[in-house]
C-alpha cells in the first residue's frame, strides 16, 4: 500500500483500470482512506461501464451511498457476451475531424457469469434494485445504456429525479445515449416513449433503434420531446426497421432547437426541408446525416457559417457539397474541418471542377470520407485530393478491395499530407500496405496497420515496419 500511495495519482488511476475484479477495488478505496482520498479527484469510480447482470456492483451502488454520490457516468450493456463488449466505442456519427470518440474514461466491470441462467438470475436483481440505484446516484450527469427492456429504466430514473421530476434541484443528467438491442425482448414503441418523458434539461441526447417499426412515430415523439429542451445542444437520432427502412423525418425538421450545435441523423428520406431546418440553426458545427433519395437540396448561401463538420452522405446532389465550400456572404469561408463526399454526385467532369475550385481556399480541412463503392470514380478522389493537399485522414467505403486497390493507390498518390486511411466493406492485409505506402509515402496508419520505423541494432537490420494495431505483431510486407 504505502508503494501504491507513493505513484502518481494519474499513474494510480491508470493502473487500477486493469484490475480484473473491480467490486473488490471499490471496497479497498472505501476502506483504506488514504488511497480513497488520493484517487477521488481523478476517474477511479466516477464512469463506471457494468453489464446489466452485475448484480455485485449495483448492490453496492445501492446500498453505499458515500460510493453512489460519487458516480458521474453510467454505461450499461446487456449482450450476455462472455468476452469484453465494444459498447463502448460505439459513435452515431463519423467524426472525421476527431478521433473515434469513446467512453475513454469509463472503468469496466464486466461480470463473466458461467451459464445463462445465472446472468438472467442477476440481472433480475439487478432491476429490482435499479430505483434505490438512481436514488443513489445524485450527481450522476451521464446515462447510456444498451438493453434488452427499457421498462426497468424507468424505475431507475423515477429514483433519480425522485418525486419533483426531471428539474429537481441538484439532479443534472446533461447526457443520454440510448441503443436498442435487437431481438425477442425487443421494446414495444410505449417503452421507449415512457422513457423518453423522463428525460428533460438535458445538453446531449442519442437514440439508436434497430427494431421499432413505427419509426417515424418514434422520431415524432423524441422530436415534441427535445423541442421542450432548451439546453440542447447535441442530437443524435439513428433509426432503421426492415418494414420502414428510410423513415420520415418531416417531425424532425420542424423542431427549432436553439442551443443545437451537433447534429446526426442516420437512414433519413432526404427532402428538401432539410435545408430550411439547418438555416434555422446557425449554431451547428457538426452534421452528419446518413439520407437516401433523389431531392434536390441546395444550400442556401449564409447557411451553416459555424460548420466544421460536414458529412451528409448518399445524396446526388452535387451544388450541396460544393456551395458548403464557397465563401459566405460576408467573404468568408466556412471553418471546416472534415467534408464527406458521395462521389456518384460527380459523375459530370463540370461538377468536380466547381468544387475543386471552391475547396482550394480551404486550409483546415484535415478529414475526408469518400463514399464511392465501386471506385469507378477514384481519379475524381484525385482531383479532391490535388484541391486540398492539407487532409490528413481518408475514409473510404469501398466493396472487393483487391480489385479496387490500384485504382485506390492511384488516387492517394494526389494527398501529400495523408497520415491515416481507412476503408470500409474490405479487409485491408499486411501486404497491401506496400502498394499503398509506395503510392502515398506519408501515411502513417493504413486501417489496423501502424507504421514504425525501426533503428537498425546489433545483427539486425533497421527500416520500415508495419505493426498491427490489435496486437497480432509485427509485419514487413513483400514490396514490389
Amino acid at each position: 500500500m504505502t508503494t501504491l500511495l507513493s505513484l502518481p495519482t494519474e499513474l494510480i488511476s491508470h493502473v487500477l483500470l486493469f484490475i480484473p475484479i473491480p467490486w473488490t477495488l471499490l471496497s479497498l478505496s472505501l476502506t483504506c482512506h488514504r488511497l480513497h482520498a488520493l484517487v477521488l479527484p481523478s476517474l477511479l469510480h466516477r464512469l463506471i461501464c457494468l453489464a446489466e447482470s452485475d448484480a455485485s456492483v449495483f448492490s453496492d451502488l445501492a446500498e453505499n451511498k458515500r460510493l453512489a454520490r460519487e458516480v458521474r457516468g453510467l454505461a450499461v450493456n446487456d449482450t450476455g457476451e462472455k468476452e469484453r463488449s465494444e459498447f463502448w466505442k460505439v459513435e452515431f456519427g463519423p467524426r472525421l475531424g476527431e478521433e473515434e470518440r469513446a467512453l475513454a474514461g469509463y472503468r469496466s466491470a464486466w461480470t463473466l457469469l458461467d451459464t445463462e441462467k445465472a446472468r438472467q438470475e442477476n440481472t433480475r436483481r439487478v432491476r429490482e434494485i435499479l430505483p434505490a440505484v438512481g436514488k443513489g446516484c445524485v450527481n450522476l450527469e451521464e446515462l447510456r445504456l444498451k438493453v434488452g427492456e427499457l421498462r426497468p429504466w424507468t424505475g431507475f430514473l423515477r429514483g433519480f429525479y425522485g418525486d419533483e421530476g426531471w428539474g429537481a434541484e441538484e439532479r443534472e443528467l446533461k447526457f443520454v445515449e440510448v441503443v436498442e438491442e435487437p431481438g425477442e425482448e425487443a421494446w414495444a414503441l410505449e417503452d421507449a416513449v415512457e422513457l423518453l418523458e423522463m428525460f428533460g434539461g438535458l445538453e446531449a441526447f442519442a437514440w439508436a433503434s434497430a427494431t421499432i417499426v413505427q419509426a417515424s412515430q418514434l422520431i415524432r415523439y423524441i422530436t415534441q420531446l427535445t423541442s421542450h429542451c432548451p439546453t440542447l445542444h447535441s442530437l443524435s437520432i439513428y433509426v432503421f426497421s426492415t418494414i420502414n427502412p428510410i423513415p420520415s423525418a418531416l417531425p424532425l425538421f420542424t423542431a427549432r432547437l436553439p442551443c443545437l450545435r451537433s447534429l446526426d441523423l442516420g437512414h433519413i428520406q432526404s427532402t428538401p426541408l432539410m435545408v430550411p431546418f439547418l438555416e434555422a440553426h446557425p449554431l451547428l458545427e457538426h452534421v452528419s446525416i446518413q439520407c437516401a433519395g433523389h431531392a434536390e437540396i441546395s444550400l442556401p448561401e449564409n447557411a451553416l457559417p459555424r460548420v466544421q463538420t460536414f458529412d451528409i452522405v448518399w445524396l446526388t446532389s452535387a451544388q450541396l457539397y460544393t456551395q458548403v465550400c464557397i465563401p459566405l456572404p460576408s467573404g468568408e469561408l466556412r471553418p471546416l474541418q472534415a467534408l464527406s463526399i458521395t462521389a456518384g454526385a460527380f459523375r459530370d467532369e463540370n461538377t468536380i471542377e466547381d468544387l475543386c475550385e471552391a475547396l482550394r481556399g480551404h486550409k483546415r480541412i484535415k478529414g475526408l470520407r469518400w463514399e464511392d463503392t465501386s471506385m469507378q470514380l477514384s481519379h475524381r478522389l484525385g482531383q479532391v485530393g490535388q484541391a486540398c493537399p492539407t487532409i490528413e485522414k481518408l475514409s473510404i467505403l469501398a466493396f472487393y478491395l483487391d480489385q479496387r486497390l490500384p485504382e485506390i493507390a492511384a488516387a492517394l498518390s494526389h494527398f501529400p499530407s495523408l497520415k491515416k486511411i481507412l476503408i470500409g466493406r474490405g479487409r485491408l492485409d499486411l501486404e497491401h500496405c506496400a502498394q499503398l505506402h509506395e503510392s502515398c509515402p506519408s501515411l502513417r496508419q493504413i486501417g489496423p496497420w501502424e507504421r514504425v520505423d525501426v533503428p537498425p541494432s546489433e545483427g539486425r537490420s533497421g527500416g520500415l515496419r508495419w505493426r498491427h494495431m490489435g496486437g497480432q505483431g509485427w509485419g514487413l510486407p513483400r514490396g514490389p
